[in-house]
C-alpha cells in the first residue's frame, strides 16, 4: 500500500471490516467532494461503503459529517455515535458528534463529548471555543427563567423529549434549592427514533422508564403534574390509568395529565378510573 493510502488508513481506521484498496479510495473521493460541497455526490459514495463495512470507522465517520452537512442530523448522529463506538479516542468524531447533538438542542450531551474530545486533545483551541457558547448558553436560558421567577412565574412545563432531554436537565439544575415553589409539569410518549420498540407509547413499561429517566434529570424526587403527550391509538385506556394511579401512589407524580388526544377517549379513561377509584386527569 502506497504512503497516500496509509494515511487514509491511518486517519480514517476501521473497526473489524478490512475495506479494501478501492474502499480507500472511495472513501478518499467522497471526502473530497464533501469539502468541496458536493454532498449529494458524497453521500452517494459512502453510504454504499457503510453498507458493505459497517464497523468501519473512517465509512461512519466521513457519512456522518455529509449527514451533519445537509442538516439531516438524526442520521449524522446514528452514524457519529457508531464511529466512537468504534474508535473511542477519536476527538474529531466526538467533536462532530458535539456539532449534531448541539443542532438536535441536546446541549448537555454536546458539552459532555466535547469534555471527552478535551481530555484527549487539550490543546485543540475549537473545543473550549464550542463549550464555552455551550456554557453561555445555559447561562442565559438561567437568566430567562431567572426572570419568569422574579415576574411571579411557578409554574414550568416540559417534555422528556424536549431538546432531547436537555431542557429538563436545564430545569433540574435551575431550580436547586426551590424546587418546592415550582410547579413541575413534564410529559411522556415520545422517545427518540432507535430499534428500542418500548422506548415510545402510552404504555405502561414506556411510561415509567419515561418517569424515572425525567426525575433524574429533573434531580427531582416527585413530578406535580405528568401527562401522557399524545395518543399512541393502541394502548388500553385501563392500562394508563392504572399505571398514573401507581404513579400517584408511590409519590413520583401528583396529578395526572392529557394531551392531542380525541375528547371521546379522555371521556372513556376518566370514567374507567372514576369507576375503579383510580386517580383521574387532572387537566387536558
Amino acid at each position: 500500500m502506497d504512503k497516500q493510502f496509509k494515511d487514509v488508513t491511518r486517519s480514517f481506521g476501521s473497526g473489524s471490516s478490512d475495506p479494501s484498496i478501492e474502499a480507500l479510495r472511495q472513501l478518499e473521493k467522497a471526502e473530497a467532494l464533501r469539502v468541496r460541497g458536493e454532498l449529494d455526490r458524497a453521500r452517494t459514495l459512502c453510504e454504499p461503503l457503510v453498507a458493505r463495512y459497517p464497523d468501519y470507522y473512517g465509512a461512519l465517520y466521513t457519512l456522518g459529517l455529509i449527514y451533519g452537512d445537509k442538516g439531516q442530523a438524526p442520521q449524522a448522529l446514528g452514524c457519529l455515535v457508531r464511529a466512537v463506538m468504534l474508535n473511542p479516542r477519536s476527538w474529531k468524531a466526538l467533536t462532530a458528534l458535539s456539532a449534531v447533538y448541539l443542532d438536535l438542542g441536546a446541549y448537555e450531551m454536546a458539552a459532555q463529548s466535547l469534555e471527552q474530545a478535551r481530555q484527549i486533545n487539550p490543546r485543540e483551541a475549537s473545543i473550549f471555543v464550542t463549550l464555552g457558547e455551550i456554557y453561555r448558553a445555559e447561562r442565559e436560558y438561567e437568566s430567562a427563567y431567572d426572570a419568569y421567577r422574579d415576574a411571579g412565574g411557578n409554574f414550568v412545563d416540559t417534555a422528556n423529549l424536549y431538546t432531547n432531554g436537555t431542557s429538563e436537565s436545564f430545569l433540574g439544575e435551575f431550580m436547586q434549592g426551590h424546587r418546592d415553589s415550582i410547579v413541575l409539569a413534564t410529559k411522556y410518549t415520545n422517545a427518540n427514533a432507535g430499534k428500542d420498540a418500548n422506548a415510545a407509547g402510552n404504555h405502561r413499561k414506556s411510561m415509567m422508564s419515561a418517569v424515572e429517566a425525567s426525575l433524574k434529570r429533573l434531580k427531582s424526587d416527585y413530578i406535580d403534574l405528568y401527562w401522557m403527550h399524545i395518543w399512541d391509538t393502541i394502548t388500553p385506556a385501563d392500562e394508563v390509568m392504572r399505571g398514573f394511579d401507581d404513579l400517584v401512589h408511590q409519590g413520583k407524580i401528583l396529578y395526572a395529565g392529557i394531551s392531542d388526544t380525541p375528547a371521546w377517549w379522555i371521556s372513556r379513561a376518566n370514567t374507567l378510573a372514576e369507576l375503579r377509584g383510580w386517580t383521574r386527569f387532572t387537566c387536558g
